[in-house]
């Protein structure tokens, strides 16, 4: 096995994409972020903050060809796709003696599991699993039960409202954190990939990211409290993922927190179907 180093994401997508292809749900965030690095030049600052540094890019090659990749948008977790155990421990050898800083590694279950027990081992610092989480695939819309309310795209005017919701979101997911909510949803309004239910006041959030030939990523999906429990999430889930299935994008992905019982439940009864599961690991500093 022996891992290389790229730093030409037109280059790398073009070595990996055809072995990440094999199981576009399951990879469907790296490709997805391979796609958004591909399209803003390669480097993450031009379609966030100046500043930002370059991605890591890591593919893991045998005898048979690419055996898994890495990806790295500093400073957030390495994401890995899935590899064998062999592949797995050289990719943990590679990372250590380029002096490659990860906070943590996020993967299929297994891989990450392997990752993250390897990685104790060789430098005798913890590694902590933030959570378990499972990759859903829609091909086809079930409509839920209807609601008051009615899609539709954010605007200016909803920056500060969804500002607060970000914070919340961020609090309640563990996902790392965003930076600057209302900078964001300025970004995410500017590509236009907010969306809302209801509107005045708007009811509930979910946004698209990560567009690829495969597919595209429902995320951001939120709720306030006092909106909860009244169908707005299955709303608005239901009408962005036709939305996007309209426009032409073969299926969608999304991600959900393995050990939440209630958003499974929801998403699976609109045609969210698992298909594979993720660990995400922190490592504590020595």
């Amino acid at each position: 096995m022996r891992v290389v180093r790229e730093h030409d994401v037109q280059r790398f997508l073009g070595l990996v994409g055809p072995h990440l292809r094999e199981r576009p749900a399951e990879n469907n965030l790296v490709l997805g972020l391979l796609g958004d690095l591909a399209r803003a030049g390669g480097i993450p600052g031009r379609q966030t903050k100046p500043g930002n540094v370059d991605p890591v890019l890591l593919a893991v090659e045998g005898a048979h060809g690419i055996e898994g990749i890495a990806l790295q948008t500093p400073p957030r977790a390495l994401v890995v796709s899935r590899m064998p155990n062999d592949a797995t421990e050289a990719l943990v050898e590679f990372v250590l003696s380029a002096e490659v800083s990860i906070p943590g590694i996020s993967g299929p279950d297994a891989t990450a599991e392997r990752f993250a027990s390897r990685w104790e081992a060789r430098t005798g610092r913890a590694c902590v699993l933030r959570m378990r989480q499972t990759i859903h695939e829609l091909m086809g819309v079930h409509p839920p039960a209807p609601v008051a309310g009615a899609l539709r795209e954010a605007t200016a005017d909803d920056d500060t409202t969804l500002g607060h919701w970000l914070q919340g979101f961020e609090r309640e997911t563990r996902i790392d954190p965003i930076g600057d909510h209302l900078d964001f949803v300025r970004g995410k309004r500017a590509a236009r990939q907010l969306f809302l239910w209801g509107n005045d006041p708007p009811l509930s959030l979910a946004a698209w990211q990560g567009r690829t030939e495969q597919g595209v990523r429902v995320s951001y999906v939120y709720t306030p409290p006092a909106e909860r429990k009244k169908g707005y999430a299955s709303a608005v889930v239901a009408a962005l993922s036709q939305r996007l299935l309209d426009e032409g994008n073969p299926r969608c992905f999304l991600f959900t927190n393995a050990d939440n019982a209630t958003s499974n439940k929801i998403y699976r009864s609109l045609g969210y179907e698992p298909v594979s599961d993720f660990r995400l690991f922190d490592f504590l500093r020595a």
